[in-house]
């Protein structure tokens, strides 16, 4: 294995930068392009085809190349010497034998629930080590061939994980997060259809209505568990990469894919009280004629199924015009569903996607940015691949922070190895705009059965 080299560092790290300016560039270009007015030329259209192709490419340069530089990482001697520093890395490997009496006060009292400012990722509490028992039925023993691969010292220090993309509803939705999980009231009023008078002339007495009808919408909270991830001792001791880090992204990965998978359909039979799905509570919008094509006059349809109050960028229209809610007006859709709509052209046959200009920023389609779901469904017949509307009005909550603990006892030890252990307290339901069990800022378009 070639020995860590400061100069090739250094070279991806200026790739990076270089790569990032000419994505940069090609994404402002192809926008000027498409603000133009009219029709493009076949010159600008070529143009603009180019610009896509050189975009998708530096994309993937830069994936590859970012990628690298982080694998390169885990053969940095300081880095490794850091990151084995680090009170999450040293509690990982040697419970709290591995922290110091102030850093056991710290994060095993549980009085303070924030991370090191010299740790990157997630936050995390460190949980007490728990001697529990634990179905191990699933668990991998610690002569399996896996644990031994790990511990071998000609192994690149770091692992290949066979990744699946799960992100979506959380990137347009709106976010609280609670200290507790005391079930939370959250006021409601319909006024969609109140209007005010005219007057008929002087000292006419102003009607008087009924006091507002206000509601409640009930939050509650539910427990995701990440299951049980085994560690043999022998990977933490003898292994060449940085284990701690691995397993805490694959813990907190878990409770991603299950928060998205139940934030984006609703499970059948669909237990009382349980978290709703944006799918589940979106509003009949557009029905294709098709089973598994899709035009862009039937999503210029289902953006006007949703009340203009709900998609304006402004909030609702008008003199003192309400603000929108914290969180994205446009589209969640399917992977299969973002294929079909970069590939289609407005009547002066310019394309409807366009890159963001700005890199943390999402594209557009059709002057409205987007989020791929990781659990929205593909262009199917009978299936929802593409939502649009005000995702503010969906509501994740999540109770403090994940939690990740560290579990030692004799089931553990009879297989020579510590489990770890993530938990999660959250929630999700449409908030006010409901009709019916039916979110009124967000609907959905639906293929032909």
């Amino acid at each position: 294995m070639a020995r860590y080299d400061p100069a090739r560092m250094a070279d991806l790290v200026d790739q990076e930068s270089k790569l990032r300016a000419d994505l940069g560039e090609a994404a402002t270009e192809m926008n000027d392009l498409y603000a133009r007015d009219g029709a493009l030329s076949d010159g600008q259209m070529a143009r603009y085809m180019l610009l896509g192709q050189r975009h998708r490419q530096l994309t993937d340069q830069l994936g590859l190349v970012g990628a690298e530089r982080r694998a390169y990482e885990l053969r940095e001697p300081e880095r490794a010497q850091m990151a084995a520093q680090t009170p999450f890395a040293r509690w990982m490997v040697a419970g709290a034998r591995g922290l110091d009496e102030a850093e056991q006060k710290h994060y095993l009292g549980a009085a303070d629930l924030t991370r090191p400012s010299n740790a990157d990722g997630p936050s995390f509490t460190l949980g007490r080590s728990l001697a529990a028992t634990v179905d191990d039925s699933n668990t991998v023993r610690s002569d399996d061939s896996s644990g031994q691969k790990l511990v071998q010292p000609e192994v690149v220090p770091t692992i290949i994980d066979r990744l699946s993309y799960y992100g979506g509803v959380a990137q347009m939705a709106q976010h609280i997060t609670t200290a507790t999980g005391a079930e939370l009231r959250w006021p409601t009023e319909d006024s969609a259809s109140q209007e005010g008078e005219v007057l008929d002339g002087q000292a006419t007495q102003a009607t008087v209505n009924p006091p507002p009808d206000i509601g409640e919408q009930m939050f509650g909270t539910r427990t995701i568990s990440s299951m049980v991830i085994p560690v043999t001792r022998e990977m933490m001791q003898d292994g060449v990469i940085d284990y701690p880090a691995y397993a805490e992204r694959r813990l907190i990965r878990r409770i991603g894919r299950t928060s998205e998978r139940r934030f984006t359909t609703r499970p059948n039979p669909f237990p009382p009280g349980s978290i709703d799905a944006v799918v589940s509570t979106a509003s009949a919008g557009v029905t294709a004629a098709a089973q598994t094509v899709v035009t862009w006059p039937e999503v210029t349809k289902l953006i006007y199924s949703v009340n203009r109050a709900y998609r304006d960028m402004a909030g609702e229209g008008g003199e003192g015009g309400l603000s929108v809610r914290p969180g994205r007006v446009g589209y969640l859709i399917s992977d299969t569903a973002e294929l079909a709509l970069r590939t289609m052209v407005d009547g002066d046959s310019r394309p409807l996607w366009v890159p963001s200009a700005r890199e943390g920023a999402p594209a557009m389609i059709g002057g409205y940015p987007y989020a791929v779901g990781g659990y929205m469904d593909d262009l199917a017949a009978g299936k929802t691949p593409i939502l649009f509307g005000n995702f503010g009005y969906f509501l994740i909550r999540t109770v403090q922070q994940i939690e990740i603990f560290r579990i030692t006892d004799g089931t553990t030890l009879r297989r020579n190895s510590v489990w770890f252990l993530a938990f999660c307290r959250r929630f999700a339901l449409p908030i006010g705009a409901v009709v019916n069990g039916q979110c009124e800022a967000y609907a959905a378009l639906t293929m032909a059965a």
